[in-house]
């Protein structure tokens, strides 16, 4: 299989998403491995050694698993053994109509995920919508839970950008996926993932948009973006205050998509939990700042001793 750096290359001249392509062909591009769950094929990426500390990485809206290529080695490097998720209806894993994409779909993905490990308990990472999968995961099942890593989580109400409530339109979203999903995705990471908008380069963006060529993509990006209530897990955060779950949260200082106003609830609500600002980044602070990132991390597992604050 591809490594992401191959694909990048290989994609990087690119600026349409071109014919599009089988989950089966697409397989063949892909950088990881499958497992077969019963919720259906699940595509992940491994790094670190197997008895390794087990850390299940989950990504964002709109992202898979490329989302974590820049930290991913440094953790493995460090004797983790870290795991990165496509979640269902994105990346290279199945897609499925009948299917209700929300975050207890993805709860029960990650119950999956990590028995077909063998993982009796992780420190899981989410970033964004995958970071409301871990809440709710750690809500539903918090003895499989070590520690709980939350990058500028999707969780607490906030209202959705402009962009996103017109793809929402019925039809609206179908025809603009249809004339240029690369070129929306682009827009969309220089305005509200990235401070840096220099940092989307075509090469990124073809990287990360590239299981977007997958026959029933764009149906469930859109499905996910009508149906899924990013802002409705007030309860759950509520709950996890009350579970003894070691809990890092780490934000962008300038994220446009889920504003520091939200983080700053969230340390509200879980007042024992670490909270750090991360200076000099937006939506994705461990793409745009990873040695900040990397530090805070390894403070909070115990790798290194913890900066004062």
């Amino acid at each position: 299989m591809a490594t992401w750096a191959e694909i990048v290359r290989r994609l990087a001249p690119v600026h349409r998403l071109g014919e599009p392509l089988t989950w089966r062909e697409a397989m063949q591009e892909a950088p990881g491995r499958l497992l077969h769950l019963p919720l259906g094929p699940c595509h992940l990426v491994e790094a670190g050694p197997e008895s390794g500390e087990p850390l299940l990485l989950l990504h964002g809206f709109l992202y898979h698993s490329v989302m974590w290529a820049g930290v991913q080695p440094s953790l493995a490097a460090r004797g983790a053994r870290a795991v990165a998720v496509d979640l269902l209806g994105w990346g290279y894993s199945g897609r499925n109509e009948s299917m209700r994409y929300d975050y207890a779909l993805y709860a029960r993905q990650v119950l999956q995920v990590m028995d077909a490990l063998g993982w009796e308990r992780a420190t899981l990472v989410g970033h964004s919508m995958g970071g409301g999968a871990a809440i709710r995961f750690a809500v539903e099942h918090p003895e499989r839970v070590a520690r709980l890593i939350l990058v500028d989580p999707a969780s607490l109400p906030v209202p959705l950008a402009r962009v996103g409530r017109v793809l929402a339109w019925p039809g609206v979203g179908e025809a603009a996926l249809a004339l240029g999903a690369e070129a929306l995705l682009e827009v969309n990471l220089k305005r509200f993932g990235f401070l840096d908008p220099s940092r989307v380069t075509p090469g990124y963006v073809a990287a990360v948009a590239a299981p977007l060529r997958i026959e029933g993509s764009s149906w469930t990006l859109l499905n996910i973006l009508r149906e899924l209530d990013f802002g409705s897990q007030q309860a759950q955060v509520e709950a996890l205050g009350a579970l003894e779950i070691p809990t890092l949260i780490l934000w962008g200082a300038r994220d446009r998509a889920i504003p520091l106003r939200v983080g700053l609830g969230f340390r509200d609500l879980l007042p024992r939990a670490r909270f750090v600002v991360i200076d000099g980044s937006g939506h994705i602070p461990h793409e745009e700042r990873p040695e900040a990132f990397l530090e805070e991390v390894a403070a909070f597992l115990g790798w290194t001793a913890a900066r004062g604050r």
